[in-house]
């Protein structure tokens, strides 16, 4: 499982990741050519919620891991909520300089956690001697189970595969082979490692949490410094890019904000979302499967707007026009994205477990369909129409 999720979302981030690469367009501005000057906000609302609802989960776990290891290595009483209002406020004040003060955390950091993972790996597997024979091997289900745990491992990146963009546009050179290697040496080995982690614990400590393994394994003053220095830099840094940067970028270009203005209401707002709840409730993988019958199909018409109708051919002047006709459709609105979002949604929820499979092929295939049948030149006759009342209108007068 772990490998066809991880090639899946290799394949997206390139596929819908190329109009930023190639035009230095954020996922804002993208939405604009599939569903329409006007229209691309409500995509970008769908994207940025469940966005604010993981920084808010990825600031609580991060506090439960930090309290976990301060309690069982140095004593310390429960200070959750203190270490999770800690977790916010260094998150925004990183973010706070900008994208450029993002970009360079995260790539030095980024060594430091891969190292540190295999430290831990290394820990865990020397302290027990770890016989993954029955946990790797043992006997697995390519059936409806099977695609369920797929669409939730997937659900929590199907946020990042609408706004790849965001970060694609920054890739250089802006070529294929960038654009490819660099999501498969980014994505591929960080996912198959962190499995790995899961897995080894779970053997190892009878739980996939690999802080709490360790914790179990090795209780050291030493071992506890790491983790806590661990569970900073991968919560940070994962927060930072996936979670901050997306919604931050919607409110400058939906409500005109500036940078920072933006990232202390996402600070804001992730709190709002009460993660300590949302964690600990039994809706938290509907919730998962919930988003993602709408991000699947938001995907799907990304796609087939990019690479069937437009076919890789986009005006950058006229995607930042308050009201061009190539983008406006029908008063700003596409009517073949929107009855292509509607459909494919619809149908995703009632197969919810595997909602994300369901729904991205559903609209990518009725979008291309509608467009073709003409339903977005519904727009031209309106606009036609609208002119020649104008004209009309001042003749008369």
């Amino acid at each position: 499982m772990m490998l066809v999720s991880a090639v899946l979302v290799v394949i997206f981030f390139c596929i819908n990741g190329t109009p930023g690469l190639k035009y230095g367009i954020p996922f804002a501005v993208q939405c604009r050519s599939a569903f329409g000057s006007r229209g691309a906000v409500v995509p970008a609302v769908l994207r940025i919620l469940p966005a604010i609802a993981w920084y808010g989960v990825g600031s609580w776990i991060g506090a439960l891991s930090v309290n976990a290891v301060a309690n069982t290595v140095f004593g310390l009483p429960n200070y959750t909520a203190i270490y999770f209002v800690l977790f916010t406020a260094v998150q925004t004040v990183i973010s706070w300089y900008g994208i450029k003060s993002i970009k360079l955390f995260d790539a030095s950091m980024s060594v430091v956690i891969f190292v540190l993972m295999a430290f831990f790996l290394f820990v865990i597997v020397r302290a027990n001697g770890v016989a993954l024979q029955g946990a790797w091997f043992g006997a697995g289900s390519w059936g409806l189970p099977f695609f369920t745990a797929l669409t939730a491992a997937i659900g929590i990146l199907a946020t990042v595969m609408l706004n790849i963009s965001d970060l694609t546009r920054y890739l250089k050179p802006a070529n294929v082979r960038t654009n490819v290697w660099g999501h498969v040496l980014g994505v591929v080995p960080p996912w198959i490692f962190i499995f790995t982690m899961g897995v080894v614990t779970a053997t190892v400590a009878g739980q996939g949490d690999p802080v709490a393994a360790l914790m179990e394994v090795a209780p050291s003053v030493g071992i506890g410094i790491a983790l806590l220095v661990f569970i900073v830099l991968a919560q940070v840094t994962t927060n930072l890019t996936i979670n901050i940067l997306p919604p931050t970028v919607v409110f400058q270009d939906i409500f005109n904000l500036t940078w920072k203005q933006g990232t202390i209401l996402t600070g804001v707002l992730s709190v709002v979302t009460f993660p300590w709840v949302l964690l600990t409730s039994q809706w938290f993988f509907t919730f998962i499967n919930f988003y993602s019958a709408f991000l699947g199909p938001i995907l799907g018409i990304m796609i087939s707007d990019y690479w069937i109708t437009r076919r890789r051919s986009l005006s950058v002047e006229k995607l930042y026009a308050s009201r061009e006709d190539s983008y406006w459709f029908l008063r700003g609105f596409s009517p073949a994205a929107y009855v292509a979002l509607v459909v494919a949604s619809a149908i995703s929820l009632v197969f919810l477990n595997v909602s994300w499979f369901v729904g991205l092929p559903i609209a990518f295939v009725l979008h291309a369909v509608l467009v073709r049948m003409g339903l977005d030149r519904i727009g031209e006759r309106s606009a036609a129409e609208e002119a020649v009342g104008a004209g009309q209108a001042g003749g008369a007068s």
